[in-house]
């Protein structure tokens, strides 16, 4: 007997990029995770203990983008 583990979860976000040296970029994001239709076999769990608020640094490096 095969128990399927399904969980659908939904992330919108905004976020601004910024040229901080020409060959580097720092990346600042935010957003909500909304989790839908937890599977019964996660016990004790529910969609609104998975559903947060959640951000992201990032940071990319070279010269790939735009004109030199």
């Amino acid at each position: 007997n095969k128990q399927k583990s399904d969980v659908w979860v939904g992330q919108p976000f905004a976020g601004v990029e910024f040229n901080l040296f020409r060959w580097m970029r720092v990346g600042l994001s935010a957003g909500y995770r909304f989790a839908f239709f937890v599977g019964e076999e996660f016990k004790g769990v529910d969609s609104n203990d998975l559903s947060a608020p959640y951000g992201a640094l990032t940071f990319k490096f070279g010269f790939s983008w735009g004109n030199e």
